[in-house]
């Protein structure tokens, strides 16, 4: 028969057994430091225990997009308008892409940034990939996700890159019951418990039928299956295609103004020749008129890369876009230099 003591030793117990839920008083908060090591990419866009959100169209480079974000981040570099608060460690775990195609990703990166030897060790150092095609659902975080985090965290690991998310579902991305067990019962306690942050690649869905879709600010939903996945993102993303097959759009959904952009949409641009991501301008979807001559087509390549452009990307925008081969385009390119329409620097040509 259970004594009174004894039956308070147990209630004791059970109460010890208990988590510790924490309450705060509002006067409790205090203001974010200028040097908060919380704070992951700058002006609050995610902090550790959030995650940011990528969501784009099959085949338009959302990996290598990722990974040139992790270079330039492990940099302390801005990334399209995004600045890392100091340089951050990355873990990439992705499921489409093999040991080659990675190489040739990092080879075009790389290459493309103009990185020096230094720069190119520190950017390898700070980022660790794990390609991981067994485990979904709950498997995945306890038999994957958690030991690499075991592993890594003591090396200062910032960030945590998903490609794709869906990969690692294991449901209905349809159904919001899966798809918050997922992100809310399982990927934020670990984002929260390892005090680091999250970059998930995300599919949009097929286009419909009738041509119409998302606009402006809703297109922050542009995911494809339940919108749980943006509800629990912190910060979104999307990148998408536009009417000119060179062209690129990023869109900044939720979280954007504190980005600092003056528009939630940046321009972006694949290198003909390497792959890697540049930013240009909206003046790329405008066509010079036919009365223009080729050395217009020419000069209007550098004048749509304000950061400016290699002579061998010079080149081949003029050839792919403009039809101009490489025998008139040397001609035109010393022409425009010669007349000071044009300058070089740093390796890059730039309008004068």
């Amino acid at each position: 028969m259970e004594t009174k003591q004894t039956s308070g030793q147990n209630a004791n117990q059970k109460q010890q057994q208990q988590p510790q839920l924490a309450v705060y008083h509002p006067l409790q908060f205090s203001e974010p430091l200028a040097n908060d090591p919380n704070e992951l990419l700058e002006q609050h866009f995610l902090y550790r225990g959030e995650f940011l959100l990528l969501s784009g169209q099959t085949g338009i480079g959302k990996s290598s997009w990722d990974f040139q974000a992790a270079v330039l981040w492990a940099l302390g570099r801005e990334f399209c308008g995004i600045r890392p608060k100091w340089p951050l460690k990355s873990l990439i775990v992705q499921a489409e892409n093999n040991d080659a195609r990675m190489y040739l990703m990092w080879n075009g990166i790389i290459k493309g940034l103009r990185l020096s030897g230094p720069e190119i060790e520190r950017a390898s150092e700070s980022i660790w990939i794990h390609r991981q095609l067994r485990h979904t659902g709950r498997p995945f975080f306890s038999q994957c996700l958690k030991p690499l985090l075991d592993l890594h965290k003591p090396k200062g690991l910032d960030l945590l890159h998903m490609d794709p998310v869906l990969a690692y579902l294991g449901g209905d991305l349809r159904q919001q019951e899966q798809v918050a067990c997922f992100s809310r019962e399982n990927l934020a306690p670990i984002l929260d418990d390892y005090e680091i942050g999250g970059l998930l690649i995300h599919h949009m869905p097929k286009p419909l039928a009738n041509g119409r879709g998302l606009k402006g600010m809703d297109r922050v939903y542009a995911g494809a299956g339940s919108i749980e996945f943006q509800n629990t993102a912190k910060t979104t993303l999307n990148l998408a295609r536009t009417s000119s097959k060179e062209l690129f759009i990023l869109e900044a959904g939720k979280g954007w103004e504190g980005l600092g952009w003056e528009e939630p949409e940046r321009y972006l641009g694949h290198a003909p020749d390497a792959i890697y991501w540049y930013e240009t301008t909206k003046d790329m979807l405008e066509k010079p008129k036919r009365s223009d001559n080729r050395q217009a087509y020419v000069l209007k390549v550098v004048k749509d890369h304000p950061k400016g452009v290699t002579w061998s990307e010079w080149q081949a925008f003029s050839q792919s876009l403009y039809g101009v081969k490489a025998s008139p385009f040397e001609r035109y390119r010393a022409e425009l230099e010669r007349t000071k329409a044009v300058h070089q620097a740093d390796g890059k040509w730039f309008p004068s």
